[in-house]
């Protein structure tokens, strides 16, 4: 039979829920046949000789993280970037902008993101002459196109050192079919995290990013596919 396995290196047929594998029916031969994508098989004539821990390195998510400066008041980002500087995850994985304003002190600006560039490679500032939403949205989300999770953060607010490593974990060490994330953010804002797929496909909806994250989070609570991390 065509795309039939022997086993599962990964050990993962066991992790998955029971409604993404059932006995094939149509033969009684003993296989499963399971519901879903496995992000974990590989072609060995591909690549013979690939190893589960690189199989598995391969299939971290990405991040890009936008911080969103406010025009109308003084600010200070440093909380906000120390907790991005802390973050427990693979640095060459996350790409994080700084979207802040023309009118600001772009000095204290360049400083930041000269200090992000300490331990990330992809760092950059976006510097709006305007506040029209959609623009910003743009600007600084444009940067991360090539990223797999989309985050917007406030100025204000901090992320757990262990926030992306929990959402690895949750898509494929447990194996849970979530969509929407959300995490602890400083004021009680929390942070969402959304695949860049749903907003690729969602964002002209509401020309907010925003409204799309609320949306995104009321909808997948109501089918199951939300997760809160604490």
């Amino acid at each position: 039979m065509e795309g039939l396995q022997d086993g599962c290196r990964a050990d993962r047929l066991s992790k998955f829920k029971l409604e993404d594998v059932h006995l094939n029916t149509d033969e009684d031969n003993g296989y499963f046949e399971i519901g879903r994508v496995c992000n974990m098989h590989r072609d060995r004539d591909d690549n013979p000789y690939i190893t589960i821990e690189e199989a598995r390195e391969e299939i971290e998510p990405t991040f890009g993280i936008v911080i969103y400066d406010d025009p109308t008041i003084e600010t200070n980002l440093k909380d906000c970037i120390d907790s991005i500087m802390n973050l427990d995850y693979d640095k060459n994985k996350i790409t994080v902008v700084i979207s802040s304003f023309s009118s600001k002190n772009v000095s204290q600006l360049v400083d930041l993101i000269n200090k992000l560039k300490t331990v990330y490679k992809r760092a950059s500032l976006s510097l709006n002459t305007h506040t029209v939403e959609r623009m910003i949205d743009y600007d600084g989300f444009s940067k991360c196109a090539d990223r797999n999770y989309l985050i917007k953060m406030n100025y204000q607010s901090t992320i757990s050192p262990q926030t992306l490593r929990r959402v690895d974990e949750i898509l494929n060490d447990e194996l849970l079919q979530i969509i929407a994330f959300q995490a602890d953010g400083e004021n009680k804002e929390p942070i969402t995290i959304l695949p860049k797929r749903v907003v690729s496909s969602e964002y002209l909806k509401y020309n907010s990013f925003n409204k799309m994250a609320l949306s995104m989070v009321e909808l997948t609570k109501i089918n199951g596919y939300y997760q809160y991390i604490s």
